[in-house]
């Protein structure tokens, strides 16, 4: 309940309830929404908050990792509407897609989380894990080793416990993404060469 990105795994799981065509699917609908009511009724009164909070993190929290909306950030110029846009507009794009296509519940987590990681404007360290349990099931060699690589970012700890400053060094993000970022790529060539042949 304290992170909101497991709700891109929604449409996923209603789908696979059955919904539009089962009954099975609808209950899925309504106790999904009950659920998130029962969760936003605590904060029901600091509800306007949320937007001017979540406006903050965005623009003061971003760029913590070297992901994707890094990049687009940098491309456009340095305002957080468009990389959250883009980066929303893909998650939610993968999931809905997911669910259209009734995805297998599993393989869907694994391909919105890693998604997610990549899109975010912020990857801690231990923000990786919750790919781990995923990559048991569907391992892939540049996943994992971005998920050891992780060691590095703590880097950060070293600054921070002497000078009381939390901020990268573009050199170790570097070491920790460059490596995943060429598997990756390198995988995909790969099994696009395979499927040709």
């Amino acid at each position: 309940m304290t992170k909101v990105f497991p709700a891109v795994l929604l449409p996923v799981w209603i789908r696979r309830a059955g919904w539009p065509e089962k009954r099975s699917g609808w209950w899925a609908v309504a106790l999904a929404g009950a659920a998130c009511v029962l969760v936003v009724l605590p904060y029901w009164q600091a509800l306007g908050a949320f937007r001017v909070n979540l406006a903050h993190y965005e623009s003061n929290w971003k760029n913590y990792h070297a992901s994707l909306y890094t990049v687009i950030d940098w491309l456009t110029g340095g305002g957080t509407r468009i990389p959250a846009l883009v980066g929303a507009a893909a998650i939610w794009g993968l999931a809905l897609w997911l669910a259209w296509r009734r995805a297998e519940p599993a393989r869907a987590a694994y391909l919105l989380i890693g998604t997610s990681l990549v899109f975010w404007p912020n990857g801690y360290p231990w923000y990786f894990t919750w790919i781990v349990p995923l990559l048991c099931f569907f391992p892939n060699p540049a996943w994992l080793l971005l998920t050891v690589l992780q060691f590095l970012s703590y880097n950060v700890l070293i600054g921070y416990g002497i000078l009381g400053q939390f901020k990268f060094d573009p050199f170790m993000q570097w070491l920790v993404y460059a490596p995943f970022y060429a598997l990756l790529v390198a995988q995909w060539f790969l099994r696009q060469k395979r499927s040709r042949t």
